[in-house]
C-alpha cells in the first residue's frame, strides 16, 4: 500500500515539473532586448510582450507558449513584415545572466542559430 502511495505522489510531482503549453508569458520575458542598449531603434532590437513580439520591420504575434521553466520557454509565432508576408516560426527564449539567448529554427533545415541579446528596459 506504500509503494502505491508513493508512486502516485511521484507521478504527481513528475507531471507537475514538466513543460507546460500556455498564453501566460512569465514577466521575465517582457521587455527591451538588444545587441547594444545604446542604440534604441537597431535591427537587433526586440520588444517582447504578452502577446505580441516586436522585431525590426516586423511583428510576430503570439500563437503559443510553452513553459519550460521560470526562465526558458518556447514560443510558436506568426510573423507579419512591412511588405506583407507572412509565415509562421518556432523560437525557444532563456535568460541567463541578464541576457535573452534566442535560438530559430531556419525553416527547412535541421540548422539553427542563436541571438544573444541584453535587457535594454521593461516594457512599455
Amino acid at each position: 500500500m506504500k509503494r502505491i502511495a508513493a508512486l502516485a505522489i511521484l507521478s504527481t510531482f513528475l507531471i507537475s515539473t514538466q513543460a507546460q503549453a500556455t498564453n501566460v508569458l512569465p514577466e521575465a520575458f517582457k521587455g527591451i532586448w538588444n545587441s547594444n542598449c545604446e542604440v534604441t531603434d537597431d535591427i537587433d532590437s526586440i520588444h517582447i510582450d504578452n502577446d505580441a513580439f516586436g522585431y525590426w520591420e516586423k511583428i510576430a504575434t503570439v500563437k503559443s507558449i510553452r513553459v519550460i521553466s521560470n526562465n526558458e520557454i518556447s514560443v510558436e509565432l506568426h510573423f507579419a513584415d512591412n511588405e506583407g508576408s507572412e509565415w509562421d516560426e518556432k523560437r525557444s527564449y532563456k535568460i541567463t545572466e541578464q541576457k535573452l539567448v534566442e535560438t530559430i529554427q531556419i525553416p527547412d533545415s535541421i540548422k539553427q542559430r542563436a541571438e544573444i541579446r541584453l535587457r535594454c528596459g521593461k516594457s512599455r
